[in-house]
């Protein structure tokens, strides 16, 4: 009956090492963690520029004379808030992101992702059956 539980214990300990070997580090994990900051940069860089396009059609729109009546009620409306934008962004012809702006954009879409994989390892957790030991 030892010997028993005694191999038992043995082939549950197999089995962990088994599973932490299996379910271990993939080999192109460096070359993930190396490139990583430099996509993130890259995707940040993108995401200014698209956001600078972005608020140059918004304040261009919300300054254009239409006859439309479903434009001149939303107009006004629009205005107002590419004033607002104006007054804390800047002219938006002139707004030109910096580094700062990249790498602040950078780092706030390393925490999403990073969240984002938390948040599915979380969800795997509580999926998986309870194990009993």
């Amino acid at each position: 009956l030892i010997a028993t539980a005694d191999s038992r214990r043995h082939d549950d300990a197999s089995l962990r090492v088994f599973e932490m070997s299996s379910s271990g580090m993939s080999p192109f994990y460096p070359l993930f963690v190396l490139s990583a900051p430099t996509l993130l940069i890259a995707t940040a860089a993108l995401s200014l520029h698209q956001f600078k396009m972005f608020y140059i059609a918004f304040t261009n729109m919300a300054n254009e004379r239409s006859g439309n009546p479903l434009w001149m009620m939303v107009q006004p409306v629009m205005k107002d808030l590419a004033r607002v934008m104006e007054g804390v962004l800047g002219n938006a012809h002139s707004f030109k992101p910096g580094l700062t702006h990249v790498m602040l954009t950078a780092l706030m879409l390393a925490i999403i992702v990073s969240l984002e994989r938390v948040r599915s390892a979380v969800l795997a957790s509580k999926r998986a059956p309870a194990r009993l030991d």
